[in-house]
């Protein structure tokens, strides 16, 4: 089976019937550009007017990042000179977060495997981040991805939506810590002795376990054989009946106590 190579050039359909509609070569005749490929993930960076294109297949897999100018044509290589990045790969999934103005990439396929990870890359910094896993119980045990960590576990102050964590591992792009007791769901804030930076998606804290718990029942008080209707969390409601035994256990023990 032949594959079909496609070079990068960029076109433009313009008019608004159908009959004058046409296609504009936007192709730079010199100048920086990526390599042919095919299987990349593009996206319209609104805030810079630019295609932004990740990824993709020649030769080998591709992670590298440019940027398409809309007004003036022209390739940017994007791609950072050091830091954490995803492996090279082909068929990402992108999309454009224009909240917190950054390319949101997820899976693929690379050499030998295909991909489950989310990354996140800052348009206005050039920079990749991620954490790993995305949600878990108290305890579970979290990757932070990024750039200018202390390689000094303690001079790393991280929170996970305001709760303490302690850093358990540090690099200069990797810190590894535990979801702390008491945290919730919500971002997570990384300081350092270089500054500060907070996550742009948030950790999703899970339940340790879908056992169910009850959370409120009504009425409150009643005699003998009033149906009692209990809520509970990870289970539907119930209804019981306080039976006669109970109700002689309470009384013997109030009669006790005076």
């Amino acid at each position: 089976m032949k594959r079909l190579l496609l070079t990068l050039a960029v076109v433009v359909v313009t008019g608004r019937d159908a009959a004058a509609q046409s296609w504009v070569n936007l192709t730079p005749v010199s100048g920086p550009a990526p390599a042919g490929r095919w299987n990349a993930s593009a996206i319209h960076d609104t805030a810079h007017n630019r295609m932004v294109v990740f990824g993709g297949f020649s030769s080998g897999y591709h992670n590298d990042i440019w940027g398409f100018d809309l007004a003036t044509n022209t390739w940017t290589n994007l791609t950072p000179a050091s830091g954490p990045a995803p492996a090279p790969r082909k068929t990402p999934a992108s999309i454009y977060d224009p909240d917190n103005h950054r390319m949101v990439t997820w899976s693929g396929q690379g050499v030998g495997a295909f991909f489950n990870d989310v990354w996140a890359f800052d348009l206005n910094t050039n920079t990749w981040s991620q954490f790993t896993p995305s949600g878990g119980p108290i305890a579970t045990t979290v990757t932070i991805s990024g750039t200018g960590f202390s390689t000094t576990p303690s001079q790393n102050t991280l929170t996970f939506n305001g709760v303490a964590a302690t850093v358990t591992g540090a690099t200069a792009t990797q810190l590894v810590a535990t979801v702390p007791s008491g945290a919730t769901t919500g971002t997570i804030a990384v300081t350092t002795p270089s500054g500060s930076a907070t996550s742009g998606s948030p950790f999703t804290v899970t339940s340790s376990s879908n056992a169910p718990t009850i959370t409120s029942f009504t009425p409150t008080i009643g005699a003998a054989g009033t149906a009692v209707t209990i809520a509970r969390a990870n289970a539907p409601a119930i209804r019981a009946f306080i039976p006669e035994s109970l109700l002689q256990a309470a009384q013997a023990a109030t009669t006790s106590e005076t």
